[in-house]
């Protein structure tokens, strides 16, 4: 039987397989989500496109959060009364959403609920506080094997203890307010309950408004945080004394490894192999980009080895084409 830990080498299908079937713990696997990554973590961290260094991760370190504003006035017995107004001032990068649906509106029609919207515009490249995960492991393989085997890099697919759920009906102001600044006028006179409050990842699953949602299974995760990646915490049943992060869960197989973050590794050397393998079972390019886009870059990708070295279109004879290694 195969033992889950933190981290581990992944060199055959088959070994990724029964890893899978060990976290499932015999029930449907649900409690976890997973993200196939290029390059590991240490060199891409597990934060939504928003946050990280290129887009606005200096800013959003700062101002994360919605502030309240907060108006004076005078009633009639001269008597100064402070009104506030919630949420009245949301972080840059909400902003630069609520610009993209005026606009996009203008291209195609939208979704009513705000989540959709958000997740809609992800799924157009516009850099959001989501980060793209899939209920398939498999699917998550295959971004992990795909590319970058002529460079070195080392790809990974992560296990994530699925974070709860949020419901369509939810603020975004109201996901991870207990976290806000304490310029937070109006939590901090009145409070706002909220399940949500006191998350900082949440999950969110979409309707599949999009066939390539479909196909892979996709789910997100929401980071009240952008700025801030995605770190292995400590997993337990009851609080532990002194420890400054931790989860509490009564997933059996989270508690076995001790953390919420599984990290399993694709050397560049196993890349090709593993694509190839999943390829035999329906996970390529047309399945998961159902799509002319995606049948154009399958396609490409049966030619490619009889055509090129290292994808560079450098012609190679026959007899210098190895085949893929088997399990």
């Amino acid at each position: 039987m195969a033992q889950l830990k933190p981290f581990q080498y992944l060199t055959s299908l088959s070994q990724f397989i029964e890893l899978v079937e060990e976290m499932r713990g015999g029930g449907s696997g649900k409690g976890w989500i997973f993200r196939g990554q290029t390059k590991l973590r240490k060199d891409w961290p597990l934060k939504p496109k928003i946050g990280r260094s290129e887009f606005w991760e200096s800013r959003l370190a700062k101002s994360y959060g919605w502030t309240d504003a907060e108006t004076t006035h005078s009633d009639e017995s001269g008597k100064v009364v402070t009104t506030p107004m919630p949420d009245f001032y949301a972080p840059p990068d909400i902003y630069m959403f609520e610009d993209w649906c005026d606009k996009a509106i203008a291209a195609q029609s939208l979704p009513d609920n705000h989540w959709e919207r958000l997740a809609l515009a992800q799924h157009y490249g516009l850099a959001t506080r989501l980060l793209d995960w899939t209920e398939n492991p498999l699917a998550a393989l295959f971004f992990a094997a795909l590319g970058g085997e002529d460079l070195g890099w080392y790809g990974g697919v992560y296990a994530f203890l699925r974070p709860d759920v949020v419901t369509k009906d939810a603020s975004f102001a109201e996901c991870g307010r207990a976290h806000f600044p304490e310029k937070d006028v109006l939590s901090s006179m009145f409070g706002r309950p909220s399940r949500f409050q006191f998350s900082k990842v949440l999950t969110y699953v979409p309707r599949p408004f999009d066939r390539r949602m479909l196909q892979q299974s996709a789910v997100f995760t929401y980071h009240v945080q952008p700025a801030v990646a995605i770190e292995p915490t400590p997993v337990c049943k009851d609080p532990p004394e002194g420890a400054e992060s931790w989860k509490m869960t009564s997933n059996a197989q989270a508690m076995d490894v001790g953390l919420d973050l599984i990290e399993f590794i694709v050397a560049p050397e196993y890349k090709d192999p593993f694509l190839r393998g999943l390829a035999s079972l329906g996970i390529r390019y047309d399945t998961l980009f159902p799509d002319l886009d995606g049948l154009s870059r399958q396609l490409n990708r049966e030619i490619r080895p009889r055509l090129t070295v290292r994808t560079q279109g450098i012609p190679v004879e026959d007899e210098k084409v190895k085949p893929p290694k088997s399990e």
